[in-house]
């Protein structure tokens, strides 16, 4: 299946699952909910002055961060967090040798610091890739495998084969696994949906609720967290299946799909936006929201992230200084990198949560 203009509208862009807290809670009782507010700082650089276009997605190597950017004139910025440079822009677009067709997908590679996973879906290419730092900087491909034709965002688990989501699929399942080889394993997990969504044929159904895919850094848990709306389902690997522990769909939430014939034409500008992106790390899955309707100006960010327990449990939010539209998870240090056109051209920002 060729990806059109009108399906990358709804690729992971951001992402979207979230519950309404009003209290605290954790799922042993014990944990409060705690929210907490966050300041930023631009990053500062050395190196060629970084611009960027339009990204989309921050994805993190270990101490890289490679930013996909589709009005770049390659598809990724570079930036050595440890030396803190910009080390310049890689993968050239085009169609020729060496070149990478648009779009791009990355993800991080649970428990690998040094490379991260490209999918090219109109290529049909499936890559594992190296930022190398150093004098020169290095980009490079380390392992290609064929890929499916609905395999977008694409991240290893820890039995040795891939987990991928997609929509404008012949299938209602959430999750497709990829054997090593990138061949189709099967299809499992239910699509969090309400049950009239079930009623249109898998494509138009599936084109509508679309997911974003987060792997825990040990490989074994898997969470998947809806574009627009409020949904989710949290997942665990048990021996070779996939097992659910837990899923929502706020209804109430829900954006206004329009359906007609058993085709699915988007969604009105009066929808608002719910979840945007989403980040994980070892404690759980960071999830972006935004209160604006797809029709404002700037709809695509947001100043409060949403924290959940890899069981799916809510617990606790961070308040930002200012609207992001992509970030990191929290580090080992306590930072989190983001992206901002709050006020200025697109920036790399940074937060640092209290000690």
């Amino acid at each position: 299946m060729k990806i059109t203009n009108a399906m990358k509208s709804v690729l992971p862009l951001a992402v979207a699952c979230a519950l309404s807290v009003a209290c605290s809670r954790s799922h042993d009782g014990a944990s409060k909910y705690e929210i907490v507010d966050l300041a930023s700082s631009e990053l500062q650089l050395s190196g060629d002055g970084m611009l960027l276009g339009t990204p989309i997605q921050l994805t993190r190597a270990g101490d890289n961060l490679i930013i996909t950017d589709t009005k770049a004139d390659s598809f990724v910025h570079y930036v050595d967090l440890a030396a803190k440079v910009y080390a310049g822009q890689f993968l050239p677009k085009g169609q020729g040798p060496g070149d990478y067709r648009s779009p791009v997908l990355l993800s991080e590679i649970p428990g690998d610091s040094k490379h991260f996973m490209l999918s090219e879906p109109n290529g049909h290419r499936l890559m594992r890739m190296e930022a190398v730092a150093g004098s020169p900087y290095l980009m490079r491909c380390v392992s290609t495998l064929q890929s499916p034709d609905d395999a977008w965002i694409v991240t290893p688990i820890a039995d040795g084969r891939m987990v991928t989501t997609n929509g404008y699929v012949q299938h209602y399942e959430l999750l497709t696994l990829l054997n090593p080889d990138g061949s189709v394993d099967r299809h499992c997990g239910r699509r969090p949906a309400p049950a009239s969504a079930f009623d249109q044929p898998p494509m138009a159904m599936t084109a509508a609720f679309q997911f974003d895919l987060r792997v825990s850094p040990d490989g074994k848990r898997i969470a998947a967290v809806g574009s627009m709306g409020e949904s989710a389902a949290f997942f665990r690997l048990e021996g070779d299946s996939i097992v659910t522990v837990s899923e929502f769909c706020n209804e109430a939430a829900l954006p206004n799909s329009h359906f007609e014939n058993g085709n699915y034409y988007g969604v009105d500008g009066e929808s608002v936006m719910g979840f945007i992106y989403s980040a994980a790390n070892a404690d759980g899955v960071y999830v972006l929201t935004s209160e604006r309707k797809l029709s404002d100006p700037d709809s695509y960010s947001g100043d409060r992230i949403l924290i959940y327990d890899w069981d799916g449990n809510p617990v606790g939010e961070y308040h930002l200084d200012r609207r992001i539209r992509m970030f990191t998870a929290p580090d080992a240090t306590g930072t989190l990198y983001a992206v901002t056109e709050d006020g200025c051209d697109p920036t790399l920002i940074e937060f640092h949560l209290p000690d």
